[in-house]
């Protein structure tokens, strides 16, 4: 009877190579694929910021070894041009319109499991393996999955939280950095739609989420909207003191009176533009959700 054949997709790591000797003892014909996404001619071995990376020469080195010690055929595979036109222009397109490019999940979706699919059906392989998922059949493993005998654990924390109860910390209240005043007198805060992730690099590509929630807009309470002068869906300048946006006015009951709310997700009303990067003295994140704004009817 004809063995079947697995291609491993093989990085020169643990986990890719105990795969590829796992299957070899197991009785499988094994050849071991290594991806070139990169110009290698281009890397030197000296160069210590690409040692270990994708595409490092001693990736290539670590495979072949190990093939070579376990008698498996290694090959190469050249898809440099495939990423270049996949992955980067990708980024740099997303990047260009203001968004935030993930290459990570563009390359692993297109490149190391659609295009890396395709090249083993061509070479006769009857299956695919790598070694993030050696273990995983029809109903996955839950992690954490702490050895290969585990079973992993569908449910965290049944018994009790790991580090045991909850530490809290009393803290003593600091006013925002920024306060309103006569020139800017609402604050602004900035948050998450529903229907959008993070600026929109995944989720503005879904037709279905863009037609719930196509464009930015600014949350306004009755009050403030009859103060200012400002129409429910108009369109209505926000300005801080770095810079100004436009979005449409939306008179909310959510919305707190002498408060606005904008999503962030939108790179052509990016509410970043208007926030500042005020420190706070502890933990050094920036008080990117609370400054001081003024709206401006786009008629007044």
């Amino acid at each position: 009877m004809k063995k079947k054949l697995v291609a491993v997709a093989m990085s020169g790591g643990i986990d890719s190579s105990v795969a590829a000797v796992k299957l070899k003892l197991e009785g499988y014909d094994v050849i071991g694929l290594t991806m070139k996404l990169w110009d290698v001619s281009e890397i030197s071995r000296e160069d210590k910021h690409v040692s270990r990376h994708c595409c490092s020469l001693e990736m290539f080195d670590d495979a072949r070894s190990v093939c070579f010690k376990y008698d498996i055929p290694h090959y190469v595979l050249n898809m440099h041009q495939d990423f270049n036109e996949t992955v980067i222009e990708d980024f740099v397109s997303e990047y260009v319109k203001g968004r935030t490019p993930n290459p990570c999940v563009v390359c692993n979706y297109k490149i190391k499991w659609e295009l890396l699919e395709h090249k083993t059906k061509q070479l006769g392989c009857d299956f695919l393996a790598t070694g993030h998922y050696a273990r995983i059949s029809r109903e996955g493993i839950p992690w954490p999955c702490p050895n290969i005998e585990h079973p992993g654990t569908p449910i965290l924390h049944r018994e009790q939280f790991t580090r045991g109860k909850g530490m809290f910390h009393a803290v003593d209240y600091v006013p925002p950095a920024e306060k309103v005043d006569a020139d800017y007198p609402l604050y602004l805060t900035t948050g998450r739609l529903l229907y959008q992730y993070h600026t929109g690099t995944m989720t503005m590509r879904t037709e279905g989420l863009n037609e719930i929630a196509p464009y930015c807009h600014v949350e306004i309470s009755a009050g403030d909207a009859k103060h200012y002068g400002i129409s429910d869906h108009a369109l209505v300048t926000i300005a801080s003191r770095r810079g100004s946006i436009q979005a449409m006015a939306m008179v909310s009951p959510k919305a707190v009176t002498g408060t606005v709310f904008i999503p962030f997700h939108y790179a052509k009303a990016a509410a970043n533009r208007l926030t500042h990067a005020a420190l706070d003295p502890i933990s050094g994140i920036p008080e990117f959700k609370v400054c001081a704004v003024k709206l401006l009817s786009k008629t007044a």
